[in-house]
């Protein structure tokens, strides 16, 4: 390239791979061994990236560096404060740095793939607000759902037998202004099985008591690259939900089609067996609970105790009942079974 320099230009209205990649532009600046270039295009129908930067080549490794890299992703906006630099040559593959942010909110990734398919790589998110965590999970964009979302990851291993740890929180949870709590986990995975730990506590960040705790193990198969079956349905699982007095006041408004809940929850819960022929085992009570529909308005009380057993749930008693208010009171109240075929219902 020492004697070779010129400029090209690229538009297209639509590529396809595996991803459907619209309205390609891009401009390149060829000067020897430095290319400048200037690329935008639309990624399937929720996504759009612009990137500006240059390559060095050298008979060593090839440098990229971008100046400007931004993409929006279901409305919201990602950009890089600092170049992202990444390095590779025939043996290694190498992000030294790359970070985007939405204010405060902050994607890192950095490490390194040799080329026998050794990986040793971080990723994190900072500061993740609630708006966006309320978008990209949720679907809305709600701004009264505050949050303080981080993570941290670590992959290792290769790519068939990739070993990675996470650890996560969803810290100061609220919907206006009502305090939600917090939830605290992280994950191991590897040989091809995932152990899980998450508590869900009060706003008062109280380890020694969590309102809801989840952990366990579950087979999976996070290889990366083409998988017949991501989830062994003959390997063993091995799940259990806890909660101890737990108030559904908790979760203010959050649920769906009422208002103003309230009730202490008990629940200890395990799953076994495989993921094909899953063993239920446990109780789930629920007393004392009052709520408002937001079809009517009107306030119900309620309480519940049911049985995990094999492959079911035995529901010893369910009480919905209306607490005044209307001229038709009345009481709905039901007892049987439930029996489930693997995860679903029979």
């Amino acid at each position: 390239f020492d004697k070779l320099s010129g400029v090209t230009s690229l538009t297209g209205k639509r590529f396809y791979s595996t991803v459907n990649i619209q309205n390609i532009k891009a401009k390149i600046l060829f000067n020897e061994s430095k290319l400048d270039y200037d690329f935008t295009a639309d990624i399937e129908d929720n996504m759009n990236t612009k990137a500006m930067g240059t390559i060095f080549i050298t008979p060593i490794q090839q440098q990229i560096y971008m100046t400007k890299f931004n993409f929006t992703y279901d409305g919201i906006d990602w950009q890089n404060d600092d170049d992202i630099k990444i390095f590779f040559n025939p043996y290694r593959f190498n992000i030294a740095q790359c970070a985007v942010k939405n204010g405060n909110s902050v994607l890192k990734a950095e490490g390194t793939i040799e080329n026998n398919g050794t990986l040793d790589l971080l990723l994190s998110a900072s500061k993740i607000s609630g708006g966006i965590l309320s978008k990209y999970f949720m679907g809305i964009n709600d701004p009264n759902f505050k949050a303080n979302g981080n993570m941290k990851t670590t992959i290792r291993g290769d790519f068939e037998s990739p070993v990675i740890y996470s650890t996560c929180s969803l810290e100061d949870l609220s919907l206006k202004n009502f305090k939600l709590g917090n939830v605290i986990g992280k994950f191991d995975y590897s040989n091809k099985k995932i152990k899980t730990d998450f508590v869900f506590l009060d706003s008062t960040l109280n380890k020694t008591k969590p309102l809801i705790s989840l952990n366990g193990t579950i087979p999976i198969d996070l290889s990366f690259g083409t998988v017949e079956n991501r989830f062994p349905e003959n390997e063993s699982i091995n799940v259990v939900l806890k909660s101890e007095n737990f108030n559904l006041r908790s979760f203010g408004n959050v649920l769906p089609l009422i208002k103003n809940q309230s009730g202490i929850l008990n629940a200890d819960v395990k799953f076994t067996g495989t993921l094909n022929n899953p063993v239920y085992n446990g109780f789930l009570n629920l007393r004392d609970a009052y709520f408002t529909s937001t079809q009517n308005n009107l306030e119900y009380k309620c309480g519940t105790k049911l049985k995990f057993e094999n492959n079911g749930i035995i529901i010893d008693s369910m009480v919905v009942a209306n607490t005044g208010g209307t001229k038709y009171p009345g009481t709905l109240s039901g007892v049987g079974s439930v029996i489930f075929e693997g995860f679903n219902i029979k």
